[in-house]
């Protein structure tokens, strides 16, 4: 029932296609039973980005781990003629993933800090020195 409402409500993300972003919808009516509804519902949806960001972070390094291992696979049984124009490709492909990687890490970088500046604000609003 929950997830109904989040998803009525908008707080479920969809993503775009062409640039590979997260785009929200954040609607009046939240049914957030908390102070600051539409700031609290904010926080959560940043939450839920820096969450989403995390979980393909970690399967991307679960990836490269496996294309380690293959490498080091074919390094060592692959025995065809064409064996180092395999292992380079397999090389090259790796560099390319782990520049990806690079890149994903500096953007969940940025959205852990955009998530504690939003909790950071959202307590600063309604904590009044009490939290």
């Amino acid at each position: 029932m929950a997830s109904t409402f989040a998803e009525d409500d908008g707080l479920h993300p969809t993503l775009d296609v062409e640039n590979r972003e997260w785009r929200y919808t954040l609607k009046q009516g939240l049914r957030a039973a908390c102070v600051g509804r539409e700031d609290a519902a904010a926080v959560l949806i940043v939450m839920s980005t820096v969450y989403i960001s995390l979980i393909n972070f970690f399967n991307s390094l679960h990836l490269n781990n496996r294309k380690v291992d293959e490498l080091e696979l074919t390094n060592i049984t692959y025995k065809d003629p064409d064996r180092d124009l395999v292992i380079e490709r397999r090389l090259k492909a790796l560099r390319t993933f782990a520049i990806g990687l690079k890149d994903e890490d500096n953007a969940l970088d940025d959205r852990i800090e955009a998530l504690l500046k939003s909790i950071d604000a959202w307590l600063g609003d309604h904590c009044h020195g009490s939290c």
